[in-house]
């Protein structure tokens, strides 16, 4: 079964071949799930006797699982049928980031047990705080580590009182590593 990013745009193929003596217009519509989710439609013409690829743009579900993918094919109004392709598609866990840091002190020392919260953009800070995000603490070779986070821009705190040290990233899939972070205490 071919496999799939959630929300990847691709283009399904679709070989649609007119068997009789006289020409007809077509639309062809491509369904997926078993609640037949309408994906994409075409409007086409084929004369008779002939058959021709049909390109149908696709923006794949959100929802990681396994999808059966069906094709209607329709003339003037009147249904023709519905057909089950020969592959469902599988879409995958959308892609994660791990984020890996380390806090030193001022005398460039790590720094252990120092409180390390994370916030996705998009969450405000409110005074120079992040209270809606992540929080762990740095082991005692001061690095911290968060694990299967969303992509996107992050703000990233190492309290350091009276404020804390605030600093942004951009995670990509895979490990990203940052820092050092240095306390000014």
């Amino acid at each position: 079964m071919p496999e799939f990013s959630p929300g990847e745009a691709k283009t399904a193929i679709v070989t649609m071949a007119n068997p009789t003596v006289v020409a007809f217009d077509y639309l062809v519509e491509l369904y997926m799930g078993t609640n037949l989710a309408l994906m994409a439609s075409k409007d086409f013409h084929l004369e008779a006797g002939e058959a021709k690829d049909i390109s149908l743009p696709v923006t794949m579900p959100s929802v990681s699982g396994t999808y059966p993918v069906y094709i209607g094919v329709f003339s003037s109004g009147v249904s023709i049928g519905l057909y089950k392709a020969v592959e469902d598609v599988v879409i995958g866990p959308p892609p994660v980031a791990s984020l890996q840091g380390t806090v030193l002190n001022h005398e460039h020392e790590p720094a252990a047990n120092e409180l390390v919260a994370i916030q996705k953009d998009g969450l405000p800070l409110k005074d120079h705080r992040i209270y809606d995000g992540l929080q762990t603490f740095t082991n005692t070779s001061g690095v911290f580590y968060y694990s299967g986070l969303p992509l996107g821009h992050y703000a990233i705190a190492i309290y350091d009182y009276p404020y804390p040290l605030i600093r942004y990233v951009d995670l990509h899939e895979g490990l990203n590593i940052v820092g050092p972070y240095i306390k000014s205490d």
